[in-house]
């Protein structure tokens, strides 16, 4: 991976933005941004030309390219500690710093360095979001709270978003 100095503003339209360990993090058009004090990089990771998703934490960056991608933020260059072949549709980090995903339908959850574990669901899964974990599925949305599921039914909307507080 290798972090390209920028200067402000970012040169793309922002779709989505996150914050995590002192940096905003910008992505839109299949491409990823780090501004910390008030220098912008871009993120490129060798022989993924576009990041289709991402999310942070303080010591960590998970990458859909569309394959999981996971990086260390402990060096001044991010490090890439594993991949996944899978392609992923949906990421989340929750409060504790667990990687929730979504991979052909199937959620998984990715606990520190341990390979990605399915996690059974009652019907197909197509997007997680959090820090308070929140998934969607094809007729119901879920929120993971003190170890298991609760379901509620999607009303003709679906699953708007959902902020830090649930």
């Amino acid at each position: 991976a290798e972090l390209e100095p920028l200067g402000l503003p970012v040169p793309i339209p922002v779709e989505t933005m996150g914050m995590a360990g002192g940096a905003i993090w910008m992505s839109g058009v299949g491409r990823l941004f780090r501004l910390v004090d008030g220098v912008v990089n871009e993120l490129a990771v060798d022989g993924y030309p576009s990041i289709h998703g991402f999310t942070a934490t303080d010591t960590q960056l998970h990458l859909a390219v569309p394959e999981l991608v996971s990086m260390s933020l402990a060096d001044e260059d991010p490090v890439v500690e594993a991949l996944w072949d899978h392609p992923v549709t949906a990421l989340s980090v929750d409060d504790t710093g667990d990687l929730w995903l979504v991979a052909d339908e199937t959620l998984y959850l990715k606990r520190g360095e341990s390979e990605p574990v399915e996690v059974q669901m009652p019907e197909p899964v197509h997007n997680v979001v959090g820090p308070t974990t929140w998934i969607q599925g094809t007729s119901n949305v879920y929120q993971f709270h003190d170890g298991g599921f609760t379901g509620y039914p999607l009303d003709a909307t679906g699953m708007i978003g959902v902020d830090d507080y649930g």
